[in-house]
């Protein structure tokens, strides 16, 4: 492009031209680079080092013993688990708790209504001093409810809160 001799001459006999080339470098600059190599290098060792050492406990260990511990603690914490799945929740009462309701009441399926029924719902809101049995039910299922923000959760087998 611009004609030169100097850069013909440079590109056309580029092997031996490109020895003569020095590169310049801020010596602030390369002792930044010298210091990242060393860094890296050090931690690549160090790993290596971790890894010799993983390696070193493993084959130490009996591995099946350890295995055998974690599956008896495993099996002692399901143990558990299933304990508190049998303890039996009741799914009506005659006056159910808000708070944590969802862990103190069993579930049990609310029938499915028709929407000219349920328009009638301003009802259940009237204080009634024998609540009918359908009405403890009811009262008990809508404790348990986290306010998830489903509409009409409880309305559907199978859904709701836990």
């Amino acid at each position: 492009y611009t004609r030169s001799t100097v850069g013909r001459d440079i590109l056309n006999d580029w092997a031996a031209a490109r020895a003569k080339f020095v590169k310049v470098m801020p010596t602030e600059y390369k002792a930044v680079l010298e210091q990242r190599a060393a860094e890296a290098e050090a931690e690549y060792k160090a790993k290596l080092e971790r890894v010799a050492e993983e390696e070193k406990m493993l084959t130490s260990e009996d591995a099946f013993e350890k295995l055998k511990a974690m599956a008896a603690a495993a099996e002692a914490e399901s143990e558990g688990r299933a304990e508190l799945l049998r303890k039996e929740r009741p799914t009506r009462v005659e006056a159910a708790t808000k708070l944590g309701g969802f862990k103190l009441y069993g579930r049990e399926s609310v029938r499915h209504r028709d929407p000219a029924e349920r328009l009638e719902d301003w009802n259940e809101v009237v204080a009634q001093e024998m609540p009918s049995e359908e009405e403890k039910k009811l009262n008990t299922q809508s404790a348990r409810c986290m306010d998830c923000g489903v509409a009409f959760c409880h309305h559907q087998p199978g859904s709701g809160c836990p």
